[in-house]
């Protein structure tokens, strides 16, 4: 018998996959609104892929907008007094402009974890980012970083020089980095120490050794968290697959510590990326700390090869055949899991493996395609 996700396209099988892997893990199923009341989305532009935002006037005379995100709403809706976590996970659309050819429904997969977190919650968020992958392709890799532990590096840097810094090092800029540096007044032992911060990546086995010499004593207590990390991440079987990489930057108005993406072998672009946003969620008034990752579906469209055969069999059959002998055709075509497509005419822009007529009772394949 057909395992029947086989029948499925591969982002339904990745979504079925991710479904399972966040409800083993506790987290429940939170259902987003298509509309939300613009003020949100106008108040937190800066937290948005692009300030770009569809909006309708409702019956009842409210701006609304079709949802261009769904951490916003999810820590929107959140309950304060809530004293356990709060774990939810998404399947969702949302409305960004893209390609340059308007706006674009970006399907999306992610779950947020939100309370008062500590070194395990974190662990398991980066343990279901790594597992994400795992979902989508078996070579994969997740890159991390601290943006407590970047923070307490530029700190050596005036506070105007420190966004340009951050920009950089995201690039893997070691030139101009060491020129801002420079035209900030950082002494040379600063710009070296930056430098190799941005060129620092590899396993953990590989970089933490070599951190606190490169970030220094403020950064100690990053260190320990990333040390208390890689442990909690072996024992789930994952570590192999994390890199720590400090050119991995986010808008550290939005995230506040451990942030990463998450890439698969095809697609030259993240796939995953999350991370703490503390700092989004004091943003809407809220008490809690919070965690969480988004996964970008259509970016599988890149790497997904398109099935060669829209269906196995097309079964044509005359006006005059015995519809029980067309059903019993069908069934014995499509034996052993098969898809059969009956028709009296060859459907148009239809691909198909095998072309069978039933004729008087009796099959004759009329065409073969490999």
């Amino acid at each position: 018998m057909e395992n029947w996700e086989e029948s499925l396209r591969r982002d339904e099988q990745v979504t079925y996959r991710l479904r399972a892997l966040y409800r083993r893990h506790g987290y429940r199923l939170y259902k987003v609104n298509k509309f939300e009341e613009y003020d949100l989305y106008a108040r937190n532009k800066r937290f948005l892929v692009s300030d770009s935002v569809l909006t309708f006037t409702d019956t009842d005379g409210r701006l609304m907008a079709l949802k261009p995100d769904v951490t916003l709403s999810i820590v929107k809706h959140a309950r304060d007094e809530e004293p356990a976590l709060q774990k939810f996970f998404y399947n969702e659309t949302v409305y960004r402009p893209g390609g340059g050819c308007g706006f674009r429904e970006i399907p999306q997969a992610g779950l947020e974890c939100i309370g008062s977190l500590d070194l395990f919650a974190e662990g398991e968020v980066v343990m279901l980012a790594a597992r994400s992958l795992e979902a989508v392709s078996p070579r994969h890799i997740l890159d991390l970083s601290h943006l407590g532990l970047l923070g307490a590096v530029l700190e050596a840097a005036p506070a105007a020089a420190r966004g340009p810094l951050l920009r950089c090092i995201g690039e893997k800029n070691l030139h101009e980095l060491r020129a801002v540096a420079a035209e900030a007044g950082v002494d040379e032992a600063g710009c070296r120490r930056l430098a190799d911060l941005a060129a620092l990546h590899g396993t953990f086995a590989e970089t933490l050794p070599q951190l606190p010499a490169v970030a220094g004593e403020a950064a100690a207590p990053y260190i320990e968290e990333l040390q208390q990390l890689r442990r909690l991440l072996e024992a789930h079987g994952v570590a192999d697959c994390v890199r720590l990489d400090f050119s991995t930057v986010s808008d550290p108005g939005y995230y506040n510590g451990v942030v990463f993406r998450g890439y698969v072998d095809g697609v030259p672009e993240a796939i995953l990326s999350g991370g703490r946003y503390d700092n989004l969620v004091r943003r809407l008034g809220k008490g809690h700390e919070a965690m969480g990752f988004a996964v970008y579906l259509d970016q599988l469209e890149r790497f997904v090869t398109p099935p060669a055969y829209d269906v196995d069999v097309v079964l044509l059959y005359d006006d005059g055949e015995d519809p029980l002998q067309v059903l019993q055709a069908a069934r014995l075509l499509g034996d052993g899991g098969k898809s059969v497509r009956t028709e009296r005419h060859v459907p148009a822009a239809i691909a198909y493996r095998q072309l069978v007529q039933l004729r008087n009772g009796r099959l004759e394949i009329l065409e073969t395609n490999h």
